[in-house]
């Protein structure tokens, strides 16, 4: 107790006072400090295996605070301070904001006359394939260009369907669509009530071929106000989130490098792991899980 009282007031009174107050030996101080500097150093490295773990099984993805939050969850207390440190120490980039910039991708049609906004930035959902919400991006990349385009889930943020390619053809917005037709089974239902597809007025959105593909499969169109990124704002949440937790990928070489890391990056990790504060700390898997859960229950009672 002496000694502990010694070294949480180092910076306030000198060493010799304290010693001669306490009556308590130098040399019996710093053999108490030697321990505990090398308990110290021990939790540090069995701390640092257990955050590594993480580090590696989240894609290098989590940054200190959702580490410290895993391990907590494992039963061990440890602050995000620590953690960072430890990470700084041993080469592991601590999270920060990505600075790549890309150009716009919305090609606004002047062709087709535009959907009305039926979500007017009201993106709080709780119920699934209430809102789809769909937006192309810019990668990037050494060479040609490359974008992605997603679908999300706005109740449980999953990511429906996603195609990475070298243009910003309707093509890739088909395949992601029919990616999110085949993860709902949309095929083998009949939708009460349709679901709203919401999106930018980028010429693919408002092409005849796609909006007719939405009608066939029971959803309606929805259109921001062009060139407004808040009329859109989860999915441009969506891309820098992406475009940061993949930082360390950049830039691409080639379509088929973007493509494998965000494939991985989606399917493995984002909708099965990662965890969202809005959605109470669930990843999307989790989310949609215990929404089945709940539906289930409720149709049965």
């Amino acid at each position: 107790m002496r000694y502990d009282f010694i070294e949480r007031h180092r910076s306030k009174w000198p060493l010799d006072v304290m010693c001669r107050v306490l009556q308590a030996s130098r040399d019996g101080y710093y053999q108490w400090r030697k321990g505990v500097e090398g308990k110290r150093k021990q939790e540090d490295r069995e701390l640092l295996a257990q955050i590594n773990e993480i580090y590696q099984a989240t894609e290098r993805s989590y940054g200190a605070e959702w580490i410290a939050h895993d391990i907590r969850k494992g039963g061990r207390r440890v602050g995000k301070t620590r953690v960072r440190r430890l990470m700084k120490q041993n080469g592991m980039p601590v999270q920060c904001k990505n600075t790549w910039k890309c150009m716009a991708t919305t090609n606004s049609s002047e062709t087709y006359h535009p959907s009305s906004d039926l979500v007017q930035r009201a993106f709080h959902r709780t119920e699934l394939d209430e809102l789809w919400l769909s937006d192309y991006s810019e990668l990037p990349a050494i060479g040609p260009k490359i974008y992605a385009v997603a679908i999300k889930d706005q109740a449980s943020h999953r990511i429906l369907g996603i195609h990475v390619s070298h243009d910003l053809h309707v093509g890739a917005l088909f395949k992601a669509f029919h990616q999110a037709v085949i993860a709902r089974r949309l095929k083998h239902r009949t939708l009460e009530v349709p679901i709203i597809f919401h999106s930018d007025q980028g010429g693919q959105y408002n092409s005849y071929a796609f909006k007719d593909e939405l009608k066939k499969y029971g959803l309606v169109s929805s259109m921001g106000s062009s060139g407004d990124c808040y009329d859109n704002a989860p999915m441009e949440s969506f891309w820098a989130t992406m475009k940061t937790e993949l930082m360390h990928h950049f830039p691409f070489r080639n379509v088929e490098h973007a493509a494998g890391a965000i494939y991985r990056w989606t399917h493995l990790f984002y909708n099965q792991r990662r965890r969202h504060t809005s959605i109470g700390g669930l990843s999307p898997v989790q989310f949609e899980a215990d929404w089945y859960q709940r539906n289930r229950s409720v149709c049965c009672t």
